[in-house]
């Protein structure tokens, strides 16, 4: 039986939105493998001085388990033992 899980995550770029969502796309499957389709849930942007200086998206992204794993065992034994820049947000789910 195949099963998908689905997470959420936050993703800016100065270049634009579509930027922001590769970007985010591009960071998950650094850790996250089998990922299979990409949601945009929400858009914002930051505005500076009158003007955009970064465009953000919450996006939801699928992606296929691997036999044998439960629905996030690894994902978040992962994410309990990161380490560098990104561990806080990893450990806390976002």
């Amino acid at each position: 039986m195949s099963m998908v899980k689905v997470i959420e995550l936050s993703a800016q770029s100065a270049q634009g939105y579509e930027d922001a969502v590769r970007q985010g796309v591009e960071r998950a499957a650094r850790t996250i493998r089998n990922i299979r389709s990409v949601w945009v849930k929400e858009f914002e942007a930051v505005v500076e001085n009158d003007q955009v200086t970064q465009f953000r998206v919450t996006v939801k992204i699928s992606f296929l388990l691997e036999e044998g794993m439960d629905a996030g065992s690894g994902l978040f034994l992962r994410a309990a033992h990161a380490e560098g820049p990104d561990a806080p947000a990893l450990r806390s789910g976002g």
